[in-house]
């Protein structure tokens, strides 16, 4: 397997880490070759269906926390490489493109009342990616070896992967934002 490889597998899979510890449906993931004129021989793509949420949670939060998924995999690379977050930022113009969506998006639903409102979001998501990425680190190393043999894995796929005791995603973005640890309740971990 090639360093490229792996690197556009823990890539995405901190997309989907994030996006479940969030609370957020992950629709698919894959991985595969391509002939890109960035260099990059490989691409990937994390599909999050943030939108499935509009109205059922406060616009604001909901922002925060897709764009906080969207800014994982640039969160990954800047820790695996030693590079800074903004250094590594120009080399995923796809999450870019995805946060600059997301931000239009609610700027349509008028969610922000000032530019710098929608700005700080922007920037409290990022540094949410990045404390987030170090905090579930484990996961996303094995998530990414899960994803480097499957290539291609659906929302169910995910979803089982994630399946422990049949906990969903509301229970792992409850678990996640009140500070219990997640795997003393499913008595994985001891006390």
């Amino acid at each position: 397997m090639s360093n490229a490889f792996c690197t556009t597998a823990f890539h995405e899979a901190s997309h989907v880490i994030v996006a479940q510890r969030l609370g957020l449906a992950v629709h698919s993931v894959s991985i595969r070759a391509l002939n890109s004129e960035r260099g990059r021989p490989l691409g990937g793509a994390t599909v999050i269906r943030w939108d499935l949420l509009l109205g059922k949670r406060e616009d604001r939060q909901l922002c925060r926390d897709a764009m906080t998924a969207a800014y994982a995999g640039i969160a990954w690379e800047s820790l695996a490489s030693g590079r800074t977050f903004d250094e590594v930022f120009p080399d995923c113009p796809s999450d870019s493109d995805a946060v600059a969506d997301i931000r239009r998006r609610f700027n349509e639903r008028s969610a922000f009342p000032t530019d710098e409102d929608s700005r700080q979001t922007s920037t409290n998501a990022r540094d949410g990616a990045c404390a987030m990425v170090v905090e579930h680190k484990n996961d996303i190393e094995r998530f990414a070896w899960f994803l480097c043999f499957k290539r291609d894995l659906s929302e169910t796929q995910i979803d089982s992967w994630f399946g422990r005791a049949g906990i969903t995603r509301a229970a792992l973005a409850f678990f996640g934002r009140t500070g219990c640890q997640f795997e003393r309740f499913l008595g994985t971990k001891e006390n």
